[in-house]
């Protein structure tokens, strides 16, 4: 079982994903020191403070990207917490091997049928608790932060 008090930050992190993030900025709003939260990280998920970061950047750029007409490349890197085009192309290829664009085209262009969607996409084991927990609570509230955004 999660941490609650990691349960309440990657919770944080996934609603807060599109600002600029530091671990310290984020300890701070949650009442901890950087040093024990990045150990909490570690000791919870065997990966990082910055891995879970870019895991949620990632997952909502895929949301994004999933429908048959998506918004702009650059506006999704700017609405995912990426600071320009380069750095989701750089992050989206390392992760699942193509641009973002490319990905997209042959998700709904080469196919009468959508390539798997991004639980089948994504073969990361190292954060599978916060990965569960991310996706779990973008299930059950997608809804209510897509509105919460607008």
């Amino acid at each position: 079982m999660l941490d609650p008090r990691l349960a309440r930050v990657a919770e944080y992190i996934r609603r807060h994903a599109s600002e600029p993030m530091s671990i310290s900025t984020v300890a701070q709003a949650h009442g901890l020191s950087s040093g024990y939260l990045s150990r909490l990280f570690k000791s919870e998920t065997g990966a990082s403070f910055d891995s879970f970061i870019g895991h949620v950047r990632l997952r909502r750029s895929l949301d994004l990207l999933s429908g048959p007409k998506p918004q702009s490349i650059t506006d999704i890197a700017l609405d995912c917490g990426f600071p320009n085009v380069k750095s989701l192309n750089l992050a989206f290829k390392r992760a699942f091997g193509n641009t973002p664009s490319a990905w997209h085209q042959t998700r709904w262009v080469c196919s009468d049928t959508p390539v798997p969607s991004y639980a089948d996409v994504d073969e990361s084991n190292a954060m599978r608790l916060l990965h569960r927990y991310a996706d779990e609570s973008h299930d059950l509230s997608h809804g209510a932060s897509t509105t919460a955004r607008n």
